[in-house]
């Protein structure tokens, strides 16, 4: 999260006026969150890039 953050800020200030921030998921974190017994994911862990991003931002 943390690194994530301070290269976004840097690339941000290069491009300049920056709104919005739009994040995907990739289909490992589909495999990852996959149900304890082998079938289909019923529950999505709700942590996964969850928080908001710095106010200096």
């Amino acid at each position: 999260g943390e690194e994530f953050i301070g290269v976004f800020g840097e690339e941000a200030r290069k491009i300049g006026k920056v709104e919005f921030l739009a994040q995907g998921t990739l289909y490992p974190d589909v495999i990852e969150s996959r149900s304890a017994k082998g079938g289909p994911s019923a529950t999505i862990k709700s942590h996964h890039n969850v928080g908001g991003l710095p106010s200096d931002l």
